[in-house]
């Protein structure tokens, strides 16, 4: 699947002033492919997060050799997001190859509002920020019902300030993102189904 509106909403974000990145599912039979979708479809002047988990088809060699070979193409892969229960199903391999982590896990199954839902699960000290295949999770997905400008959204935290996140995206990077640090952001609330059809 390729989302149609890609261009349209990465443009859109861009011009409200957001942190904009790409998302790809990773399928396990076919990096290649995978390559030349990327190349047909995701803006390289931007960060990408890769995906791997069982909807996905995702596999951890398949998700190495693609972290690699795009960034070696000229991509920003800055990282996977690699779920703890996926990583445990298939045998807790180290995860620093794959750069930034970002995981997930839903400490309560209500809906509220984003910042009210990662305050009443501890927020910043929830034990899902703990460690996994030697990497911390820089990204946190907590909740798949948060509610941000009027929708139920999948929604997710990261510890630190706006800079501290386009610097980690910058530094992770093998070329640079179109951001200054003057440029406002939302960061906590993201929507996952609309991110997974960013790169396809």
């Amino acid at each position: 699947y390729i989302n149609p509106y890609y261009g349209t909403q990465l443009q859109n974000a861009v011009n409200a002033g957001l942190i904009v990145c790409s998302y790809h599912f990773v399928h396990a039979a076919d990096v290649p492919g995978q390559l030349a979708e990327l190349e047909r479809c995701v803006n390289k002047n931007y960060p990408v997060w890769l995906d791997s988990e069982v909807d996905g088809s995702g596999d951890y060699t398949a998700s190495v050799q693609l972290h690699d070979q795009a960034r070696a193409a000229g991509w920003n892969v800055v990282g996977d997001y690699f779920p703890k229960w996926f990583w445990a199903q298939v045998g807790s391999p180290d995860l620093t190859p794959l750069g930034l982590l970002w995981s997930s896990g839903y400490p309560f199954t209500g809906s509220g509002y984003a910042s009210s839902l990662y305050t009443s699960a501890n927020g910043d000290s929830n034990n899902n920020w703990s460690a996994y295949g030697g990497v911390t999770p820089t990204l946190w997905q907590f909740t798949d019902k948060g509610m941000v400008a009027g929708m139920q959204v999948d929604c997710s935290a990261f510890r630190g300030t706006e800079q501290d996140f386009i610097s980690l995206l910058n530094k992770n990077g093998s070329n640079s993102m179109a951001l200054t640090s003057g440029q406002e952001a939302e960061l906590v609330a993201v929507t996952e189904g609309w991110l997974h059809g960013q790169a396809g």
